[in-house]
């Protein structure tokens, strides 16, 4: 009839240990979940991202288009001076028999940097061949970034 008084309050420090452990898994996978939203909410953005640059590099080959030459140098040519310089006037930039340089001109004003209505934005950059990334034995490469908030997204064509 005698108690053991040296067990007393063991359960309730079990309990505490347990309930300690248990917490711990529950906050280790709660900040998984959130890391992993976080990337979901991030692809959104992405998509964004990629059209931005899709739309800068149509943009190029729209002036490319629009400045097309019989001799591939001075297209590039062309299509530099116009992109740099909007008060840009070349003779040898006649552009298509559909349109005129004038109209080829405007197409390029502000082509290197653009932001668009959702707030997202692009920047070309036109590359010589056989520099970086671009290709030797093609007439130039053109390079487009495109970014939403925290994302950014390339596109890269050779001509």
């Amino acid at each position: 009839m005698f108690k053991n008084n040296s067990e007393k309050g063991v359960s309730i420090y079990l309990a505490i240990m347990v309930m300690t452990i248990l917490l711990g898994i529950g906050f280790g996978i709660s900040a998984l979940l959130i890391n992993q939203l976080k990337v979901l909410r991030g692809i959104g953005d992405s998509v964004f991202a990629f059209y931005a640059a899709d739309g800068g590099i149509e943009r190029v080959l729209q002036v490319d288009t629009c400045m097309q030459k019989t001799v591939e140098a001075d297209r590039l040519t062309c299509i530099r001076a116009a992109i740099e310089n909007p008060a840009f006037d070349d003779p040898n930039c006649k552009g298509d028999p559909i349109t005129n340089a004038g109209l080829c001109r405007k197409q390029a004003i502000n082509l290197f940097t653009r932001t668009l209505a959702n707030g997202s934005s692009y920047n070309i950059t036109i590359i010589d061949p056989g520099v970086g990334a671009c290709p030797s034995g093609v007439t130039y490469c053109g390079q487009a970034s495109g970014a939403f908030k925290d994302a950014v997204r390339k596109i890269q064509i050779s001509r």
